[in-house]
């Protein structure tokens, strides 16, 4: 069974360096780290090589010289079997596209599960074993990790979506085995199967920012897999502060964000309800969101207008989900 991480990461060296020591300090080690670069800024492609995750000879033009992995990306042999993919991309696709890329490649060289995670993430060290442990039904489509903030209590942005029925089945029906259905989760720490992604697809790159995780997760359980809360494999997310994304006190740097929100989450509202549900779906989040923005101290015609523009962009957005092809792993 081979076993890969994929992190996506974008001007955060430091979070993205922990990140991997962490990865890699695993008792159950993964086989493979792909590292999408999301163009950063800040001297992320020059620590990993002082770290030494990639030869110290590799750049754009010499990559070919130094080994190449799946298209094109540099690669090296760390802790004598982990092979690391790094790609640095010339613009930001956001996390939803970076995402799509890495498990894409993950995909194309052939690994049986794909463990993501942001770049801020810091697992403990049976996080991965836990989650494989807690993986070996058929029926399962993904696992996610129990997630803290850094001081121990639990982190508000990466709760998972449970209902008292998932596709039909009884959330605790698998709690004998230490499983919990959940109906979605974050990338904050998801084991993704193979057989999932062969069914269902890559994550939406379209979408940019927000809700990718939720798509993603929640198509994998509504074309027939299992996706499953493992209270055992934790990990810790370095935001911060312990909250969720709210748009009445959220700082004013990150208004562009709520656009995406509101384009997304229409978007998800629009293939998840029908008829007089959908209506309500929709004004229940319109009005939420003008609520939201007049409750803000400062910037309230900002934030009003991006969530409005958002709103209406997500009326019309029809992205693309892109299918996994019949690969073997010989691309790597």
């Amino acid at each position: 069974m081979k076993v890969s991480a994929v992190v996506v990461t974008r001007n955060r060296k430091t979070l993205l360096l922990e990140c991997l020591k962490a990865i890699r300090s695993q008792t159950r080690p993964v086989d493979a780290i792909f590292v999408i670069d999301n163009a950063s800024s800040d001297g992320t492609e020059a620590i990993l090589h002082q770290a030494g995750y990639l030869p110290a000879a590799v750049s754009r033009s010499t990559a070919a010289a130094a080994g190449q992995g799946q298209k094109g990306c540099p690669t090296v042999l760390i802790d004598g079997r982990t092979v690391l993919y790094y790609t640095r991309l010339a613009r930001n696709v956001g996390g939803a596209g970076g995402f799509q890329l890495g498990l894409r490649q993950a995909f194309e060289c052939g690994y049986d599960w794909m463990w993501i995670m942001d770049d801020d993430t810091v697992a403990s060290k049976n996080a991965l074993g836990n989650l494989l442990a807690h993986s070996r039904r058929p029926e399962i489509g993904f696992a996610c990790s129990k997630v803290l903030w850094t001081d121990g209590s639990v982190h508000l942005m990466n709760i998972p979506q449970i209902s008292p029925l998932v596709s039909a089945t009884p959330f605790n029906a698998a709690d004998d085995e230490g499983l919990l259905l959940v109906n979605a989760c974050s990338f904050v720490s998801v084991l993704v199967g193979r057989r999932a992604i062969a069914r269902v697809g890559y994550p939406i790159g379209d979408f940019f920012i927000w809700l990718d995780d939720i798509e993603f997760t929640r198509r994998i359980v509504r074309n027939g897999f299992w996706g499953v809360y493992v209270k055992e494999s934790v990990v810790y997310h370095h935001t911060p502060l312990n909250r969720a994304a709210a748009a009445d006190t959220d700082r004013v740097e990150n208004a562009w964000k709520y656009y995406y929100q509101a384009r997304n989450h229409i978007y998800l509202s629009r293939k998840s309800t029908t008829g007089l549900k959908r209506i309500a779906s929709l004004g229940f989040f319109l009005s939420n969101s003008i609520q939201a923005a007049l409750k803000r101290n400062d910037s309230r015609f900002l934030f009003l207008t991006l969530m409005l523009k958002g709103f209406a962009a997500g009326l019309r957005f029809e992205p693309q989900i892109e299918k996994a092809s019949d690969a073997d792993g010989s691309q790597c």
